[in-house]
């Protein structure tokens, strides 16, 4: 398939990962909570991982990893996308708009995205580029491979990691039937934007802007964790689900014990 659709079969499915967990996070998660900007982008995406995986894994131990089935789930996420962005175009109004609107909070927060897009340029480029590192061509591109090839997830003699398979791979599953190793690697990019917003707001919530800005800058710009955003590796999804994690930790403690705790130290 042509990189191009790839990439664009990738950017919706990104965005309905978004959508499908921004849906369940509505359900759980009052909207007065306070995140920082990106932070519910963050938990919504995650969540919206989690919830594919768990499907996708259902669908794989009961033998039907089918194209038609898979292009079924990418174009249900699609239209749920939309259905979202509607809903969000609907509440945007006078009652809905940002409280507040600090400035050094703004600032700081495109100053972030500035570095984002100039650090990660290169893993666009590397994620355009054929599969190459070792745990992608052993293991997180080659298990979902097999797993399309026999249309369920199972053993591959000989290879110990299809013993186990993570929730990333099937995620991956639907993205090589759907597209190809392409889009499967650039996914990575979404998930490890994902764990920088999710530190971004941790960060924020007790720190001052420019401090939360320097700290988050101060993992993003790290060479494994920007090497690791374009190769299909899982260790985005693995610091993606932490960060998200302690969002949800946090946020499900009462407020007012926070708000003391916070004003005393």
């Amino acid at each position: 398939m042509d990189i191009f659709l790839q990439a664009l079969i990738l950017i919706i499915f990104g965005g309905a990962c978004w959508a499908f967990g921004d849906f369940l996070l509505g359900i759980f998660l009052p909207s007065r909570t306070p995140f920082s900007p990106g932070g519910r982008w963050s938990l919504s995406f995650a969540l919206g991982n989690v919830a594919f995986s768990y499907l996708l894994m259902a669908l794989g131990f009961a033998q039907l990893y089918r194209l038609w089935i898979l292009w079924l789930i990418f174009l249900g996420g699609a239209g749920l996308l939309i259905y979202r962005i509607y809903g969000k175009l609907r509440e945007r109004g006078p009652s809905s708009q940002t409280q507040g609107g600090d400035h050094a909070d703004r600032r700081a927060f495109v100053i972030l995205l500035g570095a984002l897009i100039i650090f990660y340029l290169p893993t666009l480029l590397q994620a355009a580029a054929p599969p190459y590192a070792r745990d992608s061509l052993v293991y997180h591109l080659l298990c979902p491979k097999e797993y399309l090839a026999q249309g369920r997830i199972h053993y591959i003699p000989g290879n110990l990691y299809s013993a186990f398979p993570k929730g990333n791979e099937v995620i991956l599953t639907l993205l090589l039937g759907v597209a190809g190793d392409r889009a499967a690697q650039g996914f990575s990019i979404f998930q490890q934007m994902a764990a920088i917003g999710a530190l971004h707001c941790l960060t924020r919530m007790f720190a001052r802007p420019w401090v939360a800005l320097f700290s988050t800058l101060g993992y993003a710009t790290v060479p494994p964790v920007v090497y690791f955003s374009g190769c299909a590796y899982v260790e985005p999804a693995l610091l993606m689900a932490l960060g998200s994690s302690f969002l949800l930790l946090f946020f499900s403690q009462d407020f007012q014990k926070i708000d003391r705790y916070t004003q005393r130290n």
